[in-house]
């Protein structure tokens, strides 16, 4: 059976800021906010799946897009849309772990690599959640340093602290400047 790897991006507001999602026929491959490094993205997309980005929506940037604004207005806890995450066996077991994150809860870089059965991989792990090209859909916003410090974040830590804010009962809008 061949593969459609055909590339579509397609780029939507959120009261969050503009977001970039990416879709092939197998599901939703990039969900981050404009930027360089979204940018960034695309270009390891085109060589990861050998063809040119092109706009474009399909089934899953749709899903993604309404499920995603689900979520920002309190109407969403879980995300239905299929993934399509290429990336390294280890990436893949931190990327799957994240998902298994409650809604509403965080955990320390400390205690998430513990829960992988991998404790001495610290950076290893921090920069394998810093490769996780689907924010909050893949929710590395709930990992949080010691004390429940925030720290790193692609979208940027006020975003985060927005973030785990909306999840822990509060609104989204009320936190906008």
């Amino acid at each position: 059976m061949e593969q459609d790897t055909r590339l579509l991006v397609k780029e939507f507001h959120t009261p969050l800021g503009v977001m970039t999602a990416g879709t092939t026929n197998n599901g939703l491959c990039l969900l981050d906010f404009k930027s360089t490094r979204s940018e960034a993205s695309i270009k390891e997309l085109e060589k990861i799946y050998g063809t040119k980005a092109v706009e474009g929506s399909n089934d899953y940037t749709v899903i993604a897009e309404k499920e995603l604004n689900e979520y920002l207005n309190n109407q969403r806890r879980e995300f239905t849309v299929r993934l399509d995450t290429p990336g390294t066996e280890f990436q893949q077991k931190v990327w799957n772990g994240l998902k298994l994150i409650p809604f509403g809860q965080t955990i320390t870089y400390e205690k998430y690599t513990a829960k992988l059965e991998i404790p001495l991989a610290i950076r290893a792990v921090a920069h394998a959640i810093a490769s996780n090209r689907i924010l909050i859909l893949v929710p590395c916003h709930r990992v949080v340093g010691k004390g429940g410090s925030l720290r790193g974040y692609a979208g940027g830590l006020d975003r985060k602290r927005k973030l785990l804010d909306l999840e822990c009962g509060g609104s989204l809008f009320s936190l906008e400047e």
